[in-house]
C-alpha cells in the first residue's frame, strides 16, 4: 500500500504539508446530539443497592428506559459490562445514549433468552427515537444459541422517525438489526442508520421487512455466518403489502458474509405491491464464500414493480484464503423482465479465482420456484460504463427455465429480454456470452480486452492527495485521486484504507474505502464528513492506497521502508504483527512539531 500520514486537529486549524491526507472531527448531526438542556437520566441512578453492588442490571436498565420524565436516557459506564435479559423501549420522543466504552451484553446464564424471538433490545410502535452509541456496543446471544434465527440484537417494528448511529452490534443468533412490522399496514417510516457496525451475526447483519424512507450510510456489515441467508444486508418483505420505498444505501462496506453481501428477496411481493425504489451507491461488496455478492430474486406469483439503481459500486470477488471455492459476483433468479428494473452505472467487478463453477461472474436467470409455471421472458437490466475483470468464462451467462430439481420435466425455453448498455471485460479468456435462445431487445455491447491485469492490461498508475493544506473542525475532507495511462475508456476502481489515531465511524464518517474513476475521467474526489468529539488533542490519520493487481501505485517520493499488514475488514483481519506481500505500505509521516501525538484508546480498527 502507498500511504500519506499527517496530523489531525480538533477544533483548531492545523497546517498540513501539501500532498498530505488528514481528517478531523466535525459536528454531529442535530438528531444525534441532544440539546444541552434536555432532561437526562443515567441508568446507574436506578440501581437498587445504594453502593451499586447489585448485579441485576436488567431491572436497572429497564427502569431507566421506562422513566417518563427523561428526554435523554444515558447508559453510562459502570466499570464493567451491563449484563441483561431482554430489554424494551416502550416510549417515544427520546434519545438513548450509550456512553463511550459501554457494552450491553445479553445475559444468557439463565433461561430469559430461551424464547425463540427474545432480543436484546426491542422497540415497537414508537415515534421519534434516537439510539446513539459511538464507541459502545451491544452483544447478543450467538455464543449460546446456535439453532434458531430470531433472537435479534436490535429488533425494531413499526417505528417512525428513528435514528441509530455510531453503535456496534455483534454476535446475535438472528439478525443484528431487524426492521419488521407489528402489522402488515404499519411499515417503519423515516429510518436512518449511520456509522453503525453489524458484525458476526448468525443470520444477517441487517434484515429489512418493510420501510418507507430508509437511509443507510457509512455502515459496515461483516462476517454473518451460521444460517441462511447469512447476508450483510437482506431486503426480505414478508407480504404483498410490505414496503421497500425511498431507500438509499451509500458509503457502506459489506464483506466477509458467508452468503450474499446484498440480497433483494422479493418473492413474497407481487404486481399489487407498491413499486420498490432502492439506490445503492459508493459501496464495497467483497470477500464472499458461497452465494453471489449481489443477488436479486423476483416475485413468485407476478412481477414486482419498481427500480433498483446501483452506482459507483465495487464488487470484489477473489480467492478467499484457506477456503478455496468462492462465488459469482452478480446474479438474478426468477426475475421476469417486468420485475424491478436494475441499472448498474459506473460499477466495477473484480472476479478473480472464482472456483465455484455454478455461479459465473454475471448470471441472469429465470430459475423457477417449486410449484410455479415457467416464465416466457426474463431480464430487465442496463449496464452503463461498467467493467468486469475476470479469469472466468463465460463471463456473462443467461439461464432460462431450468427444470425444478427432481421433477423430470423439460420446461419450454425462456427468452432473455430487455438487456442494454456497455460492459468492458478484461481477462485472459476469450469473451463469451451465453444469452440463451432467441434473445429479444438485447443490445449489450461487451468490449473485450484479452489480457491479464497482472500483465498490466489495465495499465493505470494511481495516486491520492489531500485537496486542502489545512483541516479545521467542521470541515469536509476532500481526497483527490488521479490516474495516468491505462484503459481510460473504462471505469477504474481503487481501494484505500484509513488508519491512525483518528478512527472511522467515530472521528469521521464511514466510507466504502473505494474510489471509482468513471470512463474517460482521470481525476476524481472523495469527501468525508467529520464529527466533533470531546477530545481536544490533535490526531493523525493515514490514507493508504491498497496494492492490487488491477492498477499500479505511483511512487510518492518521500518514502521510508515501513512494512506492515494492510488493515483488512472485520474481526477476521490478520494481526498487526503479520505481513502481507500483496498489501505493503509506503509511508511518509509527519507532525506539526515533530512529536508523536498521543492516541486515544481504540475499540477496533477502521472498517
Amino acid at each position: 500500500m502507498s500511504q500519506l500520514t499527517h496530523p489531525l486537529g480538533r477544533r483548531a486549524v492545523l497546517g498540513l504539508g501539501l500532498g498530505a491526507a488528514a481528517l478531523l472531527a466535525v459536528p454531529r448531526s442535530a438528531r444525534a446530539t441532544p440539546a444541552a438542556d434536555a432532561v437526562r437520566v443515567y441508568a446507574s441512578q436506578f440501581r437498587t443497592a445504594p453502593d451499586g453492588t447489585d448485579r441485576d442490571d436488567t431491572l436497572t436498565l429497564q427502569a431507566a428506559l421506562d422513566d417518563a420524565t427523561a428526554e435523554v436516557i444515558v447508559i453510562d459506564d459502570i466499570g464493567r459490562d451491563w449484563s441483561t435479559r431482554p430489554l424494551f423501549l416502550r416510549r417515544g420522543d427520546v434519545t438513548v445514549l450509550f456512553a463511550e466504552g459501554v457494552t450491553v451484553r445479553a445475559d444468557t446464564s439463565g433461561s430469559a433468552y430461551n424464547a425463540s424471538s427474545a432480543s436484546v433490545l426491542s422497540i415497537e410502535g414508537q415515534q421519534n427515537v434516537s439510539i446513539v452509541g459511538y464507541h459502545a456496543e451491544v452483544v447478543g446471544t450467538k455464543p449460546k444459541y446456535n439453532a434458531g434465527e430470531f433472537r435479534m440484537g436490535l429488533k425494531v417494528r413499526s417505528v417512525e422517525n428513528l435514528l441509530i448511529e455510531g453503535l456496534t452490534v455483534r454476535d446475535s443468533e438472528g439478525d443484528g438489526l431487524y426492521l419488521g412490522v407489528t402489522a402488515v399496514d404499519r411499515p417503519n417510516r423515516q429510518v436512518t442508520v449511520r456509522n453503525v457496525v453489524l458484525d458476526n451475526h448468525r443470520r444477517n447483519g441487517l434484515s429489512v421487512i418493510s420501510v418507507d424512507g430508509l437511509l443507510i450510510e457509512g455502515c459496515a456489515f461483516t462476517n454473518a455466518t451460521g444460517t441462511s441467508p447469512r447476508a450483510g444486508v437482506d431486503f426480505e418483505p414478508n407480504n404483498v403489502e410490505d414496503l421497500l420505498t425511498d431507500i438509499v444505501m451509500r458509503d457502506c462496506v459489506l464483506t466477509g458474509n458467508d452468503g450474499n453481501q446484498l440480497v433483494l428477496a422479493l418473492m413474497r411481493m407481487s404486481a399489487d405491491s407498491v413499486p420498490v425504489s432502492i439506490v445503492v451507491e459508493r459501496c464495497l461488496l467483497g470477500d464472499p464464500f458461497y452465494y453471489p455478492q449481489l443477488q436479486i430474486n423476483g416475485g413468485i406469483t407476478t412481477p414486482v414493480p419498481g427500480t433498483v439503481e446501483v452506482r459507483d459500486v465495487l464488487i470484489h470477488t477473489t480467492d478467499r484464503p484457506n477456503v478455496g471455492a468462492t462465488s459469482g459476483s452478480l446474479a438474478s433468479y426468477r426475475k421476469a423482465v417486468d420485475d424491478v428494473y436494475v441499472t448498474l452505472t459506473n460499477c466495477v467487478i473484480w472476479n478473480w479465482g472464482n472456483q465455484f463453477s455454478v455461479f459465473r461472474p454475471i448470471t441472469i436467470g429465470s430459475s423457477r420456484y417449486p410449484g410455479t409455471a415457467p416464465m416466457p421472458t426474463y431480464g430487465g437490466w442496463t449496464f452503463t460504463d461498467c467493467l468486469l475483470v475476470t479469469d472466468q468464462a463465460p463471463q456473462f451467462n443467461a439461464v432460462g427455465n431450468l427444470p425444478v430439481a427432481g421433477s423430470g420435466e423439460t420446461p419450454p425455453p425462456a427468452q432473455l429480454t430487455d438487456v442494454h448498455g456497455n460492459l468492458t471485460i478484461v481477462g485472459p479468456a476469450t469473451v463469451t456470452a451465453e444469452l440463451g435462445p432467441d434473445p429479444v431487445d438485447v443490445d449489450l455491447t461487451m468490449t473485450a480486452v484479452p489480457a491479464s491485469p497482472q500483465q498490466g492490461a489495465l495499465g493505470a498508475e494511481v495516486s491520492v492527495r489531500l485537496a486542502q493544506p489545512a483541516v479545521a473542525a467542521g470541515d469536509v475532507i476532500t481526497l483527490e485521486f488521479t490516474r495516468q495511462g491505462g484503459l481510460l475508456s473504462a471505469p477504474l476502481a481503487v481501494e484505500y484504507r484509513l488508519s491512525g489515531g483518528a478512527e472511522a465511524r467515530y472521528d469521521y464518517a464511514g466510507s466504502s474505502m473505494t474510489a471509482i474513476f468513471p470512463a474517460g475521467q482521470d481525476r476524481i474526489t472523495v469527501t468525508l464528513a467529520t464529527r466533533t468529539t470531546d477530545a481536544t488533542i490533535p490526531e493523525s490519520v493515514t490514507v493508504a492506497l491498497v496494492d492490487r493487481p488491477f492498477y499500479r501505485i505511483l511512487d510518492l517520493g518521500r518514502r521510508r521502508g515501513l512494512l506492515r499488514p494492510a488493515e483488512l475488514l472485520g474481526p477476521r483481519a490478520k494481526s498487526r504483527g503479520s505481513r502481507s506481500a500483496s498489501e505493503v505500505e509506503r509511508s511518509v509521516s509527519t507532525s506539526l512539531d515533530g512529536r508523536e501525538w498521543p492516541r486515544r484508546r481504540s475499540t477496533g480498527g477502521s472498517l
